[in-house]
């Protein structure tokens, strides 16, 4: 019973942190995107920054 306990606790844990990544990666990403509006001239910069 408490081992059932802890696997679902597990599983809640994981998919917070799963959702918290996946907006932190979404920030980035439109973050980025933002910024390649604003200076297409560092275009090339941010290309090299991401790979």
């Amino acid at each position: 019973m408490a081992e059932n306990q802890i696997q679902k606790l597990t599983m809640i844990q994981l998919s917070r942190t799963l959702e918290s990544q996946r907006k932190r990666i979404m920030t980035r990403q439109n973050a980025s995107k933002i910024y390649r509006q604003k200076s297409s001239t560092q275009f090339g910069l941010l290309v090299a920054l991401e790979f």
